[in-house]
């Protein structure tokens, strides 16, 4: 693609998720540092690379002294190496799969002004049944529907853990800004 992503939609990604990882510490009845600690324990975490956690940790909190470009700089190299970024099945995790829509369609945006067409490929749905049999859905980019299952089975634990919960994985025809995750 030869969208660049602007300062204005980093800034925005940094206030969105800023806002859902204070949201889910209100909706737990607990401080910032205890939400960091909760951060920290989940287990998509592993796969935040570890050397940006105290940034992370700033940004979450909405206190954040990095330079905006820096932070740019951040989210683009993280989303190029893994595809999608890692902060997301993070909270996803926490919020019990209740993100923000406003999250949710900012960062399918950033995502695609990121991803090359080569390496954005489709768009995957991928429909599970969580532990309560609630049906959910895990939206992601992939090259073909193993891709979009191997990423599921990373970043969701239950799937990880019950591979048999996917009930189906549906290519979507065109990317849409009103996924429901």
């Amino acid at each position: 693609m030869d969208s660049v992503l602007t300062l204005k939609d980093s800034q925005k990604y940094q206030d969105l998720l800023a806002k859902q990882f204070s949201e889910v510490a209100q909706a737990s009845n607990i401080s910032n540092e205890e939400c960091w600690q909760l951060f920290l324990n989940q287990e998509p975490t592993q796969k935040v690379p570890q050397q940006n956690l105290p940034t992370i940790k700033e940004v979450l909190n909405g206190n954040s002294s990095l330079l905006l470009k820096d932070w740019r700089n951040i989210i683009i190299e993280n989303i190029k190496k893994d595809k999608y970024c890692t902060l997301i099945p993070v909270l996803y995790s926490m919020a019990e799969g209740k993100l923000l829509p406003e999250l949710v369609s900012h960062y399918l945006k950033i995502t695609s002004i990121i991803l090359s067409e080569e390496d954005m490929q489709n768009p995957f749905t991928v429909r599970y049944r969580d532990q309560d049999h609630k049906l959910r859905e895990f939206c992601t980019y992939a090259k073909n529907g193993i891709d979009a299952r191997l990423q599921a089975l990373e970043c969701i634990e239950y799937v990880a853990s019950n591979p048999r919960s996917i009930l189906d994985i549906v290519r979507e025809k065109e990317h849409t800004d009103s996924f429901e995750w």
